[in-house]
Order: C-alpha cells, then structure tokens, then sequence
C-alpha cells in the first residue's frame, strides 16, 4: 500500500550518488569498514616495524582506539603536540581542511574519513619513516561496507583479506531497502531502524574482512561533484543561522563537509538534539565517550553535528535553522 512520503532528515543512507569520478588512490584497498581497514593497517605497520605504542587525537571515536588495543598496543592521546610515539594517527575534522605538513619521523596514519572529497584527501605529507591512509566511504553515503585503505610509496606487506562478511551485508542490504521505502512512502513500517542497529553490533564484533565488490565498483564510479557542490551549498544555509555556535565558522577553498558542527553547553545542547528529533531531524554527537577513551576532553560533551549531506536541498536545510531559531528563542 502506497503512504504519504516520510519527511526525515538525518540518520542511515541508503544510496549512492552514482556518476564517472574516481577520487581514490590507484593502489587503494577494499574492507568492510573503516574499522576493518584500521585493523588491516595497523597488522600492516607490526609486519615492519617493532611497535609498542601510538598516539592518537584526544577526540576520536572509540573505533579508532579499539583496533590498537586489540593488537596489543599502548594507546596514547594529544591534543595538539604528539607525545613521543612510535605511530601517530592523525585527522582532519568534519572535512575543514585546517592541517599543516606534519613534522615527525615516525609511523603515520592518516584517518582521512572526514576529508575524504577535500583535495587529496586533505593529506599535507610530511616526511616520515612510512605513511599510510584508511577511511570509511559508508560515513558518506549509502556503502554497505565502504572501508578502504592504503600506503604511500609502496605496497602493503601483508596478504589483503579475500572474504567479506555475507550476514552483514545482507542485513544492510534489508536495512536500507526498507529505509528507502519508507523514505519513499511505499511503506509505513520503521521496523529497518532494528536492522540498523543489528548490523552495527555485528561490525562491533568483527575482525579484517574484504568489502563488498558492487561497493568497490560505486568507489570508483561517485558523482564527487555533487556530492561536494551540495554540501558546501547546504553547509552555507546552516552557517547563515548557527555560525554564532558553530566550531568552524566559515567555508574554506578545501572544505567540503561532512557535518556542520556546533558547541553548545551540554544541557543546551542535548535539549536542541531532543527538539530537532522531536521534529524529525535526526543529528548525531561526535563521539560518545567511551572507557577506551583517556582525559575526557569538555567537546564530548558540547558537540552536536547538524545534518548538511547531499540527500537534502536548501530547503531542507531553512527546515533545520528554523527549528534551531525556535529553540533559540524559547531558550532564552
């Protein structure tokens, strides 16, 4: 039975935009996701060098953290000068380009799943012992699977991973065939919500896996252009509103979003989530804290991503802002 279409913004994809742009390295490997491919390299890296311990940025996921302590190294963290270390992670936030060369002379990796469609990739190579890169497309679009990773100079030392987890794939596979119906008003049924969160679980639980081939052939064939164009359009409408409370003010040459951020007081901030969910708009917090983390940094608590991706038109985003104005007004 055909429904009224479901006005919903935010939350799981469930396509890809497809068109003629490859913006990945040639030499670019495949896994289930950006936590598979964080793994992959990190095996990668104990191949070649002696590794006790790395740093990573004091704001980060906890699926960043998770794939070093799982390979039994000491996880470090910094907040703007590295501690000494023998791998460095590092990355750029929400896709603002705001980096400099790096000046260390060790292992780095590159977490380049923000500035995935920023000029290369938002990378400023420094000169290190080795150099490496991995990602997650799915952060982007409506990937199944979408991990990628790869090195700069040569090739990795250890064999790629040839099987993919099917049980995965297939749960996402029903996920967002459901959420495109009910997106698309031929279903009434929310029931994909529990897909969702059941194939998350199962990535939790994962380990190396390859990705999903009909993935790989979407990587290499993205519209990127619209993909950019439309965030950067609709980054612009949200700033107009929020620039105020915005963690990055304006839009750059190199940007291209991947959310528009804002820092509010944490009891602020999670009564605005609460309102934009009330009206269906569906923002998430970078990152939950987790036990993996160290000092708990006060962003954690402050942060809020408003929805700016290329699913939606300005409309959608004057949507947002009015509801953010109304908040605002009754807040005061």
């Amino acid at each position: 039975m055909q429904v009224a279409s479901h006005r919903e913004i935010g939350s799981e994809y469930w396509d890809i935009p497809r068109g003629n742009d490859d913006i990945f390295p040639e030499n670019t490997a495949w896994f289930l996701s950006g936590r598979s491919a964080l793994s992959f390299v990190i095996q990668d890296i104990k191949k070649r060098y002696d590794v006790k311990n790395a740093a990573l940025p004091v704001w980060c996921c906890d699926s960043m953290i998770i794939p070093f302590v799982n390979e039994g190294i000491e996880v470090l963290f910094y907040d703007k000068e590295s501690p000494k270390c023998d791998v460095l992670l590092t990355m750029e936030y929400f896709g603002y380009i705001r980096n400099k060369p790096i000046d260390f002379d060790g292992v780095i990796i590159y977490d380049v799943t923000h500035s995935l469609f920023s000029p290369n990739m938002g990378i400023r190579r420094g000169e290190s012992k080795d150099e490496y890169f991995f990602g997650s497309l799915r952060k982007w679009t409506g990937a199944k699977t979408g991990g990628f990773a790869g090195k700069f100079d040569s090739d990795f030392s250890i064999e790629l991973p040839e099987k993919t987890d099917e049980a995965y794939i297939a749960l996402r596979t029903t996920a967002m065939k459901e959420k495109a119906e009910y997106i698309n008003g031929k279903s009434d049924d929310k029931g994909y919500l529990n897909f969702f969160a059941d194939a998350e679980e199962m990535l939790e639980n994962g380990g190396v896996y390859a990705a999903y081939s009909d993935d790989v052939v979407a990587a290499r064939n993205l519209d990127a252009d619209f993909i950019r164009t439309r965030r950067r359009e609709n980054a612009e409408v949200l700033l107009n509103t929020v620039s105020d409370i915005a963690l990055f003010k304006e839009i750059q040459a190199d940007d291209v979003p991947l959310f528009v951020p804002i820092v509010l007081p944490k009891c602020e901030r999670d009564a605005l989530k609460k309102h934009l969910i009330e009206n269906k708009v569906f923002c998430p917090v970078h990152w939950p804290y987790s036990k993996w983390h160290g000092e708990k940094s006060d962003i954690y608590d402050t942060e809020l991503s408003l929805v700016c991706d290329q699913r939606y038109t300005k409309e959608d985003m004057e949507y947002i802002c009015s509801i953010i104005k109304e908040f605002r007004r009754c807040d005061k």
